[in-house]
């Protein structure tokens, strides 16, 4: 009976840990203000193969668990200020890992453009000061 039972918890064990695990992340806004309309823009090399409308991210709140493509291997994300500001984007891109969550985080030191194919920008947290 003993031998069953150990049997048993092994198969459940391995069912569980050989289950396919979605790769997922979150945006955190570490920043000293809200961000408006944020997007996050899923890409496979070059080439964008999701965009997520996130929505409004107030300072200190994350959002919810985000699942990405399955072909996304980077992630670049871009908000505004509200109003008529225009739409700003990081210069990097977040990198994913596959079958885990990673958390990306805007903070005020986070570089940002108005150009989503810069090298190079300001920080955020120098923008609005």
């Amino acid at each position: 009976m003993k031998k069953y039972l150990f049997l048993l918890v092994g198969i459940i064990a391995f069912a569980f840990t050989s289950c396919s695990k979605d790769t997922t992340y979150q945006v955190s806004n570490k920043t000293d203000f809200t961000l408006y309309d944020v997007l996050s823009f899923e890409y496979h090399g070059s080439d964008r193969v999701k965009q997520e409308n996130i929505g409004n991210l107030g300072v200190g709140t994350p959002t919810e668990i985000i699942v990405a493509d399955k072909q996304a291997e980077k992630v670049k994300l871009a908000f505004t200020f509200g109003g008529e500001s225009p739409r700003y984007y990081t210069v990097q891109y977040y990198y994913l890992e596959a079958k885990s969550n990673k958390i990306f985080t805007l903070d005020n030191e986070t570089m940002i453009s108005e150009n989503p194919n810069a090298k190079d920008g300001m920080p955020l947290g120098k923008l609005l000061k």
